[in-house]
């Protein structure tokens, strides 16, 4: 029987598409295939960008390439599966548009004419652009082949969440986020003032990486000498300048401006020397409700505003943006609800995220627009939804949007994956027939064979006699028999040779077939899988460095001191563990090694109690 390809869809190149590919390649399929014809796998991992955006250090990249180079922060993906098989893997760049659930084929919309993919099986035409050769194609129909459609035998939807700006994720290629933190790098160094919309995380290490950057070290040699003793010092400095505001004779307290903004003639515009432009900046940090940080310890709130105090920024709480615009003079106007607009050289948008799952029908997400996910399994069920179809991530509504959340729940995925795999292999097999073998009767009585002839026991001889007289006078016609065929009372049938070998699959049409499987086989096999259960974990886990001096941060409800949270986050922001996390899957928080722990509980199912028996769903 010839085997055919079975696709396993991964939509999404971040850390859940990644590190569910690395881990089915490493420990899965290889346990799968499990008879002669079996079907053949190959995952097909489909992502807008050929590099992983290391989003994790956003927000200290944005801040000034002197710190982070922006080409430091994307990894190449296809580079990284190259110790896989070419006939296991597939890489297309490109964009899930639409997903047929009936059919079981999703849309990709591919980000160049022909895709870039890596596969070494001939066998993959079914999802290659099928394009006609040069001499027949024509300029209006080029736009025609952009759109590939990909049958899948398993989907996992790894799309995860984009933020607001494209400085916190991929919004399309990794080139597009290269060029925006470039342009940002540019304005930052003409802007003098700064607006963040957004009390969350990221807005928090945001205006705490940028103020550390900008407004602490050294101040008496960043600040110039003209600026010292000007007397038009805005209240908004006082927090920055510290002794200077104390030691100016000449200081008064300026009336503060409607727009927020300094004004043109104060000193801060004037750059007297090269060695001048780190100018402190004015720093807004704008957050919806009462304090900072709404989903952590209230405690954890007021640490992170104090230690933004302390490098210069202001806090507006109970505010929210609820428009802007961009004035032709480069600067933004962010309007408030409750004051008057504020006017800054750049606004960074930091208000959260929204899931990438617009593709998919409508019945499958929720209010929020989250893929409806079982929170213990990680399948996806609902109306015609259909079998092997997942979520992980940021997009799933199960999911707490934290790194150690997504690395938890793989292992999960892909051991219930391979069940459900091994499942339908297990009905397959109680559908094919194969006939029954007859073996040959012993041969230990057997005498040796003489020269000039051969020999029968006299075990052997009593068998062919009483086959030929059981033979001879039975009048019921086999079964195996064509339905016209009128047999003789005398019909005798070849009796097997003892040296010969026993019958092939290729018998006559009287050997009786039996299925590979029984249906008491197969339930006895489905049974004995067992699935494993997500736990996500229900305490908060949030590092936020702020320089290398100040950060606030708490692991499973324990606080993390300033020197651990550089240690953890801060020195680096985990760029030393970029390779291992696309090509290995590995979590970069985790311990020495990678996940090995999650790969031990997916391959041998060590998960401990809670883990229930495999029911009918997703069989």
């Amino acid at each position: 029987m010839a085997s055919q390809f079975m696709n396993i869809v991964v939509l999404g190149g971040s850390f859940a598409g990644l590190g569910v590919a690395q881990a089915f390649l490493d420990n899965c399929i290889q346990h799968l295939s499990t008879f002669d014809g079996a079907p053949t796998y190959r995952v097909v991992l489909v992502s807008p960008s050929t590099h992983l955006y290391w989003n994790i250090c956003a927000p200290r990249a944005l801040v000034s390439s002197k710190l982070i180079e922006p080409n430091e922060t994307c990894f190449p993906i296809e580079p990284a599966f190259s110790r896989h098989a070419n006939a296991n893997f597939t890489f297309i760049q490109g964009s899930a548009t639409k997903i047929d659930i009936s059919a079981r084929k999703v849309t990709i919309e591919l980000a160049t004419t022909q895709g870039k993919e890596r596969t070494g099986s001939p066998s993959h035409a079914n999802f290659m652009p099928s394009r006609p050769p040069p001499s027949q194609r024509t300029q209006h129909r080029t736009q025609d082949y952009r759109h590939e459609t990909i049958p899948y035998h398993a989907l996992v939807n790894a799309t995860g969440s984009s933020s607001h700006s494209p400085l916190f994720s991929l919004h399309g290629t990794h080139e597009k986020t290269l060029e925006a933190l470039e342009d940002f790098h540019r304005a930052l160094d003409r802007a003098h003032s700064i607006t963040i919309v957004g009390g969350g995380p990221t807005g928090v290490e945001t205006a705490g990486e940028l103020a550390a950057f900008y407004n602490i070290p050294s101040l008496q040699e960043r600040v110039p000498q003209s600026m010292q003793c000007c007397g038009t010092y805005s209240s908004n400095y006082k927090p920055i300048c510290g002794e200077l505001f104390n030691s100016c004779e000449k200081f008064t307290e300026l009336k503060p401006n409607i727009n927020n903004r300094l004004p043109a003639s104060h000193p801060t515009h004037a750059r007297t020397s090269p060695s001048t432009n780190l100018l402190p900046k004015q720093i807004t940090l704008i957050s919806g409700g009462s304090r900072l940080l709404p989903r952590l310890n209230p405690k954890y709130a007021t640490k992170a505003e104090k230690q933004l105090q302390r490098l210069g920024v202001s806090i507006l709480h109970y505010t929210r943006q609820i428009g802007r615009v961009a004035n032709t003079d480069g600067t933004f106007t962010c309007m408030l609800n409750n004051g008057p607009a504020i006017t800054s050289d750049i606004l960074i948008q930091a208000t959260g995220v929204y899931p990438n799952t617009s593709f998919l029908p409508r019945h499958m997400l929720d209010e929020a627009g989250y893929i409806i996910t079982d929170q213990k399994t990680l399948r996806v069920y609902g109306h015609a939804t259909g079998e092997r179809v997942y979520a992980i991530g940021d997009c799933a509504n199960c999911s707490l949007n934290f790194t150690v959340d997504v690395y938890d729940a793989i292992p999960v995925l892909v051991r219930n994956l391979l069940n459900d795999l091994l499942a339908h292999e297990y009905k397959i097999q109680t559908t094919i027939l194969v006939p029954t073998i007859q073996h040959a009767p012993s041969m230990q009585n057997l005498s040796c064979r003489r020269p000039g002839g051969t020999a029968e026991s006299s075990a052997i001889k009593k068998e062919r006699t009483t086959s030929r007289l059981f033979n001879r006078f039975s009048f019921t016609p086999s079964k195996a028999e064509p339905h016209n065929t009128i047999l003789s009372p005398f019909y005798m049938p070849p009796t097997p040779h003892p040296f010969r070998k026993p019958p092939t699959p290729n018998t006559p049409p009287h050997t009786p077939l039996r299925p590979l499987l029984t249906p008491e086989e197969f339930r006895a096999k489905v049974s004995a899988l067992k699935d494993a259960h997500f736990k996500p974990r229900l305490k908060d886990y949030q590092v936020m460095p702020m320089g290398k001096r100040r950060g606030v941060g708490v692991l499973g409800g324990h606080n993390v001191p300033s020197c651990m949270v550089w240690a953890l986050k801060g020195r680096g922001y985990r760029l030393d563990k970029m390779k291992d996390a696309v090509g290995k899957g590995w979590n970069p928080y985790g311990p020495p090694g990678g996940n090995r722990v999650g790969d031990l509980k997916m391959r041998f199912g060590m998960y401990g109690e809670g883990r229930g028996k495999r029911g009918e769903k997703g069989v």
